[in-house]
């Protein structure tokens, strides 16, 4: 299959094409049979003109011309138009005086006065013309191009938010289903069924009541990406109660708020914090024999929501020999989930959110507890 001309070649045949009509038809008098020997003669001034044009445009490519700024681009263009002129006019002079044009061509010679300083100005012009449309004719196509990989990153842009917005509701509803995992909701109907038997129906009532309102609100929250501190203060507290109850009140917990939030316009991606209290319930608090306590401070550190958990629990290296292989699995999925939660999140923010896990320890080196940290950027409904 035969390739094609480039645009580039077309422009070159045409244009030079037309220089030797003009040429041609500007000569005000010759004898008849001399116009053949004008055409010929022009017609090896315009192949040196494209040979010339073309070595022009060749320097222009690997000098990398236009890759430096506006100003510098005409400056060089300039220099590169003056260059090439001479280059062309020697080698017309060249081949003259090599083929005879002068006595070939008496009324070329005579009206003209072929010389370098004259060919030299001419060839200005045309090759001025030629780096003329040349650097227009680059510039556009600059811009085209710019534009179309202006309009694919969009689309690109575009496609990431279609699919990070898919991959945030499949984590949210992952998160959901974590959060009413049925072990939760086995041990919860369980708890209201040993107070059913021990005949403490004001106690299971109030279980219930509670599991219930728990189970409507996380529904409710977990259809927004965010929801108001507030609620979600609200769906933790619900929570604890609930753990209170279920592990007769072997567990006291505390929230500590800072005083200058304003929960009711501070919004947070919902079911976020809960993993990290659930997980300092199951795998710290409850392993101990005694009392186990958990404090829960929310507070303003510059343009973050600092989340701290703190549980005086068994820490996690003693948790990691006493780990329970449904309790792993069930840390694994709630906590991974929530970490991958983030990492959305963190493409979607200009502040990033982290999460610190710190493990504390007594002056004699014994486990005293963990604390885990969160920040989150603060914004405002």
């Amino acid at each position: 299959m035969k390739k094609k001309l480039s645009a580039y070649w077309w422009c070159q045949i045409g244009g030079w094409s037309i220089f030797i009509v003009l040429s041609v038809l500007n000569i005000d008098s010759y004898e008849p049979n001399s116009i053949w020997n004008f055409v010929l003669l022009y017609f090896l001034i315009a192949l040196l003109g494209i040979f010339v044009s073309h070595l022009m445009r060749l320097f222009i490519v690997k000098a990398r011309i236009f890759q430096s700024s506006i100003f510098r681009q005409l400056i060089y263009m300039l220099l590169t138009t003056l260059f090439f002129a001479f280059i062309y006019a020697l080698l017309i002079v060249t081949c003259g005086e090599i083929l005879h044009w002068r006595e070939r061509f008496a009324q070329f010679s005579n009206k003209w006065n072929i010389t370098l300083v004259l060919f030299i100005v001419t060839n200005c012009l045309y090759f001025g013309i030629w780096n003329a449309i040349y650097f227009v004719y680059h510039h556009m196509q600059k811009s085209q191009k710019e534009q179309i990989e202006k309009i694919r990153l969009e689309n690109e842009l575009q496609i990431q938010k279609l699919e990070s917005e898919k991959q945030q509701t499949k984590l949210e509803m992952q998160a959901l289903r974590a959060q009413m995992n049925p072990h939760f909701i086995f041990n919860s109907l369980n708890s209201i069924s040993r107070f059913i038997l021990k005949n403490q129906r004001v106690e299971a009532n109030d279980y219930l009541t509670k599991f219930s309102r728990l189970i409507r609100m996380i529904l409710q929250n977990s259809a927004m990406p965010t929801v108001k501190l507030t609620h979600e203060l609200n769906t933790l507290q619900l929570y604890l109660e609930l753990e209170c109850l279920r592990f007769d009140k072997k567990i006291m917990y505390e929230f500590q708020c800072d005083p200058d939030l304003d929960t009711e316009l501070i919004e947070i991606p919902p079911l976020l914090l809960q993993p990290y209290i659930e997980n300092a319930i199951w795998h710290g608090l409850t392993l101990k024999k005694e009392e186990g306590h958990l404090w829960i401070r929310i507070e303003q550190k510059e343009k973050y929501l600092v989340c701290t958990i703190t549980d005086d629990g068994i820490g996690r290296k003693k948790a990691a020999e006493l780990k329970n292989a449904s309790a792993t699995a069930h840390k694994s999925i709630g906590l991974n989930i929530t970490a991958n939660r983030i990492a959305l999140l963190n493409q979607s923010k200009q502040l990033r959110s982290d999460v610190k896990i710190v493990d504390l320890v007594l002056e004699d080196g014994s486990p005293e507890g963990t604390q885990v940290i969160i920040n989150l950027p603060l914004y405002y409904d």
